[in-house]
């Protein structure tokens, strides 16, 4: 139902103003104690379960709100969901799907240089993961075959954010 996922759209939007830290505001005490509650609640963990829905722009919106969730409020398991991503798709060229992936994989090089716990964690439980998942979707967006430029721009930038990712790879002990 286009008027649930435009609802959907709207409220994920909210969340990931809550969400996102915004250094130019001095007290924000008021965003950051929604984000916290939120984060109890399980906000990544719900996010996670929207990507089931095929829309685009729910799930474009979905990876974008978890770009600004702070990465020490992601929990192994969500690292893991993230991952998850990555091998649930069967159709790189369908829809804004390279896109959905690119901002899938940006989130796991945030998680990959994450400092501390959290970054000691994916390395050690996701990492190696992660890396085999990528090479199979870089495989397959190499192989597909595209006519218009739009979709070649769209499989450059995912090749790239892949790339990315295996540069920030290499410089991890």
């Amino acid at each position: 139902n286009d008027l649930v996922t435009s609802a959907m759209v709207g409220i994920v939007s909210l969340v990931e103003f809550f969400a996102a830290e915004d250094d130019s505001i001095e007290d924000d005490q008021a965003r950051q104690l929604v984000s916290d509650a939120m984060n109890v609640q399980g906000r990544e963990t719900i996010l996670l379960k929207l990507l089931v829905i095929p829309n685009d722009d729910l799930k474009l919106i979905v990876m974008r709100c978890l770009s600004k969730v702070p990465l020490s409020q992601i929990e192994p398991d969500e690292m893991g969901a993230i991952v998850q991503c990555l091998s649930d798709v069967k159709h790189i060229g369908e829809g804004r799907t390279e896109e959905m992936l690119a901002l899938v994989v940006r989130q796991l090089q945030r998680l990959l240089l994450a400092p501390g716990e959290t970054g000691q964690h994916f390395c050690t439980s996701f990492a190696e993961r992660a890396v085999a998942e990528c090479s199979e979707i870089l495989l397959a967006n190499s192989l597909r075959a595209t006519t218009k430029e739009s979709d070649e721009r769209e499989k450059l930038e995912l090749s790239c954010a892949i790339v990315s990712f295996y540069f920030s790879c290499s410089g991890i002990p």
